[in-house]
């Protein structure tokens, strides 16, 4: 069976519309304040905006996308110009793990904001 682009794009549209209510219920649970701040449209770019993020990293998992909206709520990490090198490698490092993938990042946006 082939699919047509068109089809694709119409199935995963329909798959990140259904991640995309998880993730948004997340933000809202555990960090309403920012929820609040964003309005509803701008949380749905959030979430679309982290979701593309991950994935160009290979973070596809529901728990590690909640844990990069968690991140931004925090770190605002997305509103940077532009990650350091050292942020990304520890996104990109071959054969890592997501999971820890977000472990390394996490770490490296708390030590980068504690350097002068």
């Amino acid at each position: 069976m082939r699919f047509s682009k068109q089809q694709l794009a119409t199935i995963q549209s329909a798959l990140d519309q259904k991640e995309m209510e998880p993730l948004a219920q997340h933000v809202l649970d555990h960090h309403p304040e920012y929820a609040d701040s964003l309005g509803e449209e701008g949380l749905l770019n959030l979430i679309r905006n982290i979701m593309s993020f991950g994935y160009s990293f290979g973070i596809i998992s529901r728990q590690s996308r909640k844990r990069l909206l968690s991140l931004q709520s925090n770190r605002r990490f997305l509103e940077a110009s532009a990650l350091s090198e050292a942020s990304i490698e520890a996104l990109s490092f071959p054969g890592r793990p997501e999971e820890l993938k977000v472990d390394y990042f996490h770490k490296q946006l708390i030590f980068e904001s504690e350097q002068p």
